[in-house]
């Protein structure tokens, strides 16, 4: 700092950063894209490996972790896996960038804001949107990274739209993992360790499930148990729209806690 001059900040501000939405953009925005290059870059890495799946076909760990999951080629069934995993890091984003409007809140640069005529919905809700596309946009991101990793690997570039489709599909489970972090913060902000229950018990069971045979009622509770498998399943849109929809209830119920509870003070 002492050997390079100080980067002279705009004039004047952009427009947008006026606007909650823009406001909120600029909070969240170089973690989006932080996040953004890191997803792609381990979808990069896990698609790289694809090339070599096939020499462990005989590896026995390898076959307990595939033989739940099924699918047509030991190929198919580890990207289904490794989709998985990606899904679960990707959301690990979206809680926290749902959870933000506790951190403005606790520091107390919420209180300035909502004094003005913002309403307290609407304030949320900015960051909540952030969170759920932002989502959305890391598991394209990742997808897309395990896509290129895989075709450059094995020369098929049927890969990429494999890839793309199977995290695609893992949108409602990471919206319900983070409308629930939603509705902690709405309703109960002093226990919000409680927003990161789902996830981890999700990671839980995606890594541990199978090898340690655990129940079908205790694999269903994991919304991730839910999305199919693809490619090595098929889609189904069933779970996909049930999963939307409880995620969009957690969503209004944490909106709706907020806008009643006592806001923190500093």
């Amino acid at each position: 700092a002492g050997l390079r001059p100080e980067r002279r900040g705009a004039a004047t501000a952009s427009p947008l950063l006026g606007t909650p939405q823009g406001f909120a953009w600029r909070l969240q925005r170089s973690g989006v894209i932080w996040w953004g290059i890191a997803m792609f870059v381990g979808g990069l890495a896990y698609g790289s490996a694809f090339s070599a799946i096939e020499d462990y076909q005989d590896n026995e760990f390898v076959q307990r972790m595939v033989e739940d999951v099924g699918g047509a080629s030991l190929t198919e069934s580890f990207m289904s896996i490794i989709v998985v995993v990606l899904a679960i890091v990707c959301t690990i984003f979206a809680i926290i960038a749902g959870l933000r409007p506790r951190r403005e809140e606790t520091s107390g640069r919420a209180e300035s804001v909502l004094a003005t005529a913002l309403s307290r919905t609407r304030w949320a809700a900015t960051h909540v949107v952030i969170a759920m596309a932002g989502g959305v946009a890391l598991l394209l991101v990742s997808g897309a990274g395990l896509g290129v990793g895989a075709a450059a690997s094995t020369g098929d570039a049927g890969y990429i739209g494999q890839a793309l489709g199977a995290t695609l599909a893992y949108a409602p489970a990471l919206w319900l993992t983070a409308g629930l972090a939603v509705t902690v913060f709405g309703l109960t902000p002093r226990v919000i360790g409680l927003a990161w229950a789902v996830l981890v018990y999700g990671g839980f069971v995606t890594y541990f499930g199978g090898l340690l045979d655990l129940p079908g009622w205790m694999l269903d509770l994991s919304p991730f148990q839910h999305i199919p498998r693809m490619p090595a399943g098929d889609f189904t849109a069933v779970p996909l729209l049930i999963l939307t929809m409880i995620a969009a209830a957690l969503i209004a119920v944490g909106l709706a806690g907020f806008r009643r509870r006592d806001v923190e003070l500093k």
